[in-house]
């Protein structure tokens, strides 16, 4: 008795093989505490190099000013804040 292999058979074999893709950590839930110091650093180091700069290297000094902290943990940490405070921004009233 031959198992007969069908299109169907075959999709549901490769699918069966394929590794799910690695979900991106979100801005707000990565996990990262972020002290005081390091928040106060951060922001001092935001205004300290300027945007005018190439990004990759200016994450780069930013994250050289906070102590503790990689560039990728500085970039999603500004992202977050930035989130909040699009989300918590309401249209002035008239």
């Amino acid at each position: 008795m031959t198992k007969k292999i069908t299109n169907r058979t075959k999709i549901d074999n490769y699918k069966s093989t394929i590794k799910p893709k690695a979900k991106k950590p979100q801005p707000e839930t990565n996990g990262d505490t972020w002290s005081q110091k390091q928040q106060k650093a951060l922001e001092i180091a935001m205004r300290k190099h300027p945007s005018s700069i190439p990004a990759n290297e200016r994450w780069e000094n930013i994250a050289g000013d906070v102590k503790g902290k990689d560039k990728r943990e500085c970039v999603l940490r500004f992202k977050a804040l930035r989130a909040a405070l699009k989300k918590n921004k309401r249209p002035a009233k008239k």
